[in-house]
């Protein structure tokens, strides 16, 4: 009789929430990029490690997304191995991410509303164990998948190194208090 209800629970759940689509993990990509205040920058990546699209009539209403943090790493074309590797650390440490104590960070869709391009969302994003909502479009793709541009400001998140907002005489060592995550998500078909 528990299996029964548990199954029937599962139907119910799936019929009012939609259908859920796993997400392709080595056809998806998140690139980012940091910029200073006065010149200069970095680029790189990040991988997701799960995510799923929810479809209702096949139309998006939901998803969640979870991106392993001691993925990052940087792709910039100036910078050697060594600088590189020093660089990728100090962005996984407690000054920036700190990915040993905060290993993930996730996007939850909470509402979607139709577009000429696609969806306008919005989410809740967790970094470092704080969950702020945004919103942001998911355009369609040529191949079935979504991609997405978010502005994101850093400091919502206790992410202050360099920030101008919270220290003063930086220089050009000041870093822009938001930062942009390009994403290009296929569902797994």
């Amino acid at each position: 009789m528990r299996k029964i209800l548990s199954i029937f629970a599962l139907l119910i759940t799936t019929i009012v929430m939609g259908q859920a689509q796993k997400i392709n993990l080595q056809a998806s990509n998140l690139q980012w990029e940091a910029k200073k205040v006065i010149a200069g920058g970095h680029k790189g990546t990040l991988a997701f490690s799960k995510g799923e699209f929810i479809y209702k009539d096949k139309e998006l209403v939901g998803g969640s997304f979870v991106v392993g943090m001691n993925s990052l790493t940087v792709t910039d074309d100036n910078l050697d191995a060594k600088l590189r590797a020093k660089l990728e650390g100090h962005l996984k440490s407690e000054d920036f991410f700190d990915t040993k104590k905060f290993p993930v960070a996730t996007l939850v869709i909470k509402k979607t509303t139709k577009t000429q391009a696609g969806y306008k969302v919005e989410a809740d994003l967790t970094i470092k164990g704080i969950t702020k909502t945004i919103t942001f479009d998911m355009l369609r793709t040529t191949v079935e998948g979504f991609a997405s541009t978010i502005v994101i400001d850093r400091t919502q998140f206790d992410i202050k190194y360099g920030s101008g907002s919270f220290f003063s005489n930086l220089g050009d060592k000041a870093i822009e208090d938001n930062f942009t995550i390009h994403t290009f998500v296929l569902p797994n078909f």
